[in-house]
């Protein structure tokens, strides 16, 4: 004997009750609806209950936006820093993983298209580790002039 598929679009479940299938039935009796837009079982992205607008702060400032379909996600393949999305978005074009974002008042969080500059990953560096020559705004930090790093010695051979 076969069952009737479940009258939701899309749906190919076996019907239980009302013409629908038990999660869609069990939908319609928690909240009255269908709800056909969220996939059965979707508990990740918007579909989760936890979720908060896809918006995470790291623990030193820097903003992850949840975009799972962009090309150049992070490690676990869901966010995208935001200062890189603003620069993606001013240029009109994907960065490459060659393009650093540089934040020119330090603050790291402070997004403004005026405030993000690409560099590449040595000049990058030159910028943070050069602090006497003045180049760069990370030279204050809270108001402290930071002292330049002092050379390392070398070795002697004996």
């Amino acid at each position: 004997m076969v069952k009737a598929a479940c009258s939701v679009q899309d749906c190919q479940r076996p019907v239980v009750a009302k013409g629908l299938c038990n999660a869609h039935y069990c939908r319609v009796k928690q909240w009255g609806d269908v709800r056909a837009a969220m996939p059965i079982g979707a508990r990740n992205g918007r579909f989760n209950r936890h979720w908060k607008g896809g918006e995470v702060t790291m623990p030193d400032g820097r903003v992850l936006i949840y975009a799972p379909e962009h090309p150049n996600c992070g490690p676990c393949g869901l966010y995208v820093l935001r200062y890189r999305l603003v620069m993606e978005k001013h240029l009109g074009r994907y960065l490459t993983d060659l393009e650093i974002v540089h934040h020119k008042n330090g603050v790291v969080n402070d997004d403004r298209i005026e405030n993000l500059e690409i560099m590449t990953q040595s000049e990058h560096a030159k910028c943070h580790d050069t602090l006497d020559t003045g180049n760069c705004a990370l030279q204050t930090l809270r108001g402290k002039k930071l002292k330049p790093r002092k050379k390392s010695a070398k070795f002697i051979k004996l």
